[in-house]
């Protein structure tokens, strides 16, 4: 993978081709993993990205659907 997209809130690296794609939330190490036509839809509605607000903004269409890591998840079960 390689380096992206860099703002305060997410990092977003992706292969060579573009094929597949990891967005993750910096805020709680969420993450946002695309492959294949998800990639690219999520690449080329994202571009340019001129400024960090234009693609936190496109980023953010997604936090429903980020994953938070296995520790997280653990701190916010009910005991």
């Amino acid at each position: 993978m390689f380096p992206m997209y860099l703002s305060e809130r997410y990092k977003v690296e992706t292969e060579g081709n573009g094929a597949r794609v990891l967005v993750t939330r910096l805020q709680d190490g969420a993450t946002l993993f695309l492959q294949d036509e998800s990639a690219v839809v999520f690449l080329d509605a994202g571009q340019p990205w001129v400024s960090m607000e234009r693609g936190d903004w496109h980023i953010s269409q997604y936090d429903e659907v980020f994953t938070l890591p296995a520790a997280s998840q653990a701190e916010r079960s009910p005991a």
